[in-house]
């Protein structure tokens, strides 16, 4: 659709329409005259003049949708964004098909650039991506609850005053192959190139920060099986006191675990005690012989939440990011500036420890700190609005909780604000209705401005005005004729309306407790009606239901050093030992019963081997034939072979001992 060009529109200023209307009305200017004189197109001032246009109204065509629907459809887009379901700019489009225009069976785009106009508040964004189970796991109870115990560990400690004893480590991994980071360009320019390296080897550094700003030398794993795999890098560049080791993957194990609780905390944690480690609940961090050197050392160690770290872990919050940041930037300029090199083993540690400086500011990890709320301990530094995404999957926690309807608890229906948007046009304007009057809230529900989202979804009752000369008639499908308050309420047993709370709504609709009277836009009612519908149903989301899985054991923020962690622990590496000493033992009745299976296999091929070697002639290798005589078939008596009388090379006479030429 062509549209016209910017400044076409209103080249006059909303007083000059003003003055130019109030002098045309008041006498003292006419049409010609006053649109000369303030500079306003003589129809437009006519439009006003007459009333076709209101006072304050925008200029362009009408939207298709009214300012309640879009005001109502752009709060649900909103919230469903923040909960983790949001629409793209092609789905809302599509979903608001019935009701905007098409361009060859397409909406048009207008719509799209007119609500954002009407609406600057909504907006495009691109969401960052968060897995199902952290978006369950960070909820409500479980971050109260860790808070909770958290501050208890840190009165128990008394670490309310000591910053420099409460430590939090984490481990991220980065690749030779960096993110090319922004580089100038000409405006416009498509399928820009940037160099990166060829290998995708990883690294896992493992990070340790306090809350006062201060960070441990890091543990470096890189891959290999061997120490030998180490002497490729350049470690003289790395950081400071850095700790290298190798594993088979690049990943953190428990060994590797325990060597750097010994060999980097416990060195650089310093004298004092007690102390506080915050980890997450990786292995490598619960490792038994780890657990009991740090009850040994009086180091307290504290598991997060599982699928919270994104939210609770102040390296994650803080630090990594920058670290990031710093390390893609400095691997383009590395690249940029040589030409002929690439990130490799040995130019790998210069790069990291340029990153590493850059992110490992007092700033950033104080800040981490503080915005994670663990020190000092602050549970409102975790907003409610984080707990959005949650809320989706919440279950109610029994069948009586909630009605089965899906309709709110409650009797009394406030009147004096409910504008109904049913097909039908009533507008309740009296005082509260008495409980004793409402039928239930499945068959009337109150909707107000706010809320236009709830119709109901039986069928609507319409009625009409109320005068003591007329009666009151019910439309739609199914009609109700009030006549009086006496009226029989068995009559209406086709309606949605319970027949023993008919006569009080009769009687209160008769005695003037409630007025209805009836509003001209039928219409545009009926197509709110539909839109709020459609809206409701674009957004709904099904039921979150419990499944009836095998139970699985689901681990939550919890003391690692207490007895009971440790006990369980021990208990957990028992068991593990008395069944690989139960596998052992299968394995070895496995292996004595193979090899009685294949002595027994042996013996049976052997006489198989003996039986086919007793039909093939010694000396021709001919096969003996079933048709043949036994005077044709003679026997060495040393060596106890057969062969063919044929075959012999000397004559040998019946019923003397036979040998063959090999053994005679």
């Amino acid at each position: 659709m062509p549209r016209k060009s910017k400044n076409i529109y209103m080249q006059y200023t909303t007083e000059a329409l003003d003055s130019a209307v109030s002098a045309v009305r008041s006498g003292h200017l006419s049409l010609r005259k006053a649109s000369k004189k303030y500079a306003v197109p003589k129809t437009t001032l006519i439009d006003h003049v007459s009333g076709r246009i209101e006072s304050g109204a925008r200029p362009g065509r009408k939207p298709y949708l009214t300012p309640k629907v879009e005001e109502a459809l752009v709060s649900k887009v909103i919230s469903a964004a923040d909960k983790g379901f949001g629409m793209s700019k092609s789905q809302l489009i599509l979903c608001q098909s019935a009701q905007i225009p098409l361009q060859k069976n397409v909406p048009v785009d207008d719509w799209w650039r007119g609500l954002k106009r009407r609406h600057p508040e909504l907006v495009l964004r691109k969401p960052e991506r968060l897995s199902t189970s952290r978006i369950r796991m960070l909820n409500k109870p479980v971050i109260d609850s860790f808070f909770v115990d958290l501050n208890k560990v840190v009165t128990e400690l008394n670490l309310q005053k000591k910053p420099h004893l409460i430590w939090n480590a984490d481990e991220t991994g980065k690749q030779f192959e960096h993110s090319p980071s922004n580089v100038c360009t000409k405006k416009g320019t498509r399928a820009l190139q940037s160099r990166t390296n060829n290998s995708r080897e990883n690294v896992t550094i493992l990070a340790c920060i306090n809350a006062t700003g201060n960070a441990m030398p890091p543990l470096c794993v890189a891959k290999g099986k061997t120490r030998k795999c180490l002497q490729s890098f350049n470690t003289v560049d790395a950081p400071d006191g850095t700790l290298w080791t190798y594993q088979n993957k690049a990943w953190m194990c428990d060994i590797l675990g325990d060597e750097w609780f010994n060999n980097v905390f416990l060195k650089h944690c310093g004298p004092e005690r007690p102390q506080l480690l915050i980890m997450d609940s990786h292995s490598s961090h619960e490792v038994l012989s780890l657990l009991e050197k740090a009850k040994q050392e009086n180091i307290h160690i504290l598991a997060l939440p599982p699928h919270c770290t994104h939210a609770l872990q102040p390296l994650d919050k803080t630090v990594f990011g920058p670290f990031n940041k710093a390390y893609n930037r400095l691997c383009s300029e590395f690249l940029a500036a040589n030409p002929n090199h690439v990130v490799n083993k040995a130019s790998w540690p210069r790069l990291f420890n340029g990153a590493w400086t850059a992110a490992m500011t007092s700033a950033n990890i104080t800040k981490g700190f503080k915005v994670c709320g663990l020190y000092p301990v602050d549970r409102s530094q975790i907003p409610d609005s984080a707990f959005l995404p949650s809320s989706v999957y919440d279950t109610p926690l029994s069948d009586h909780t909630q009605p089965k309807d899906g309709s709110s608890s409650g009797t009394s229906l406030n009147a004096s604000f409910v504008e109904s948007t049913a097909t039908t046009s009533p507008r309740l304007v009296s005082q509260t209705i008495p409980d004793s009057a409402i039928a239930s809230q499945t068959a009337i529900s109150p909707i107000s401005p706010e809320s236009p989202s709830h119709v109901p979804e039986t069928n609507p009752i319409s009625v009409s005005t109320i005068s003591p000369e007329s009666q009151s008639h019910v439309h739609e499908t199914n009609p109700i004729s009030v006549s009086s308050a006496a009226a029989s309420p068995g009559a209406y047993e086709g309606v949605n309306i319970p027949n023993e709370d008919i006569e009080p709504l009769l009687q209160a609709l008769a005695t003037g407790a409630v007025s209805v009277h009836e509003t001209e836009e039928k219409e545009n009612l009926s197509l709110e009606y539909t839109v709020y519908d459609d809206i409701e149903n674009m957004f709904r989301l099904p039921t979150p239901v419990k499944k009836t899985t095998a139970k699985k054991t689901v681990t939550s923020h919890r003391l690692l050093t207490s007895n009971e962690v440790i006990q369980e622990k021990q208990r957990a590496k028992e068991l593990k030992e008395e069944k690989m000493k139960a596998k052992e033992e299968r394995q070895q009745k496995r292996n004595i019963n193979k090899a009685a299976k294949e002595d027994k296999m042996n013996k049976k091929r052997r006489v198989k081997k003996e039986n086919v070697l007793d039909k093939i002639c010694f000396i021709c290798l001919g096969e003996y034939t079933i048709g043949c005589k036994e005077l044709d078939w003679a026997k060495c008596g040393s060596c106890k072979k057969w062969m063919h009388l044929e075959c012999i090379p000397t004559s040998h006479e019946v019923n003397v001992p036979f040998q063959c030429h090999l053994c005679g």
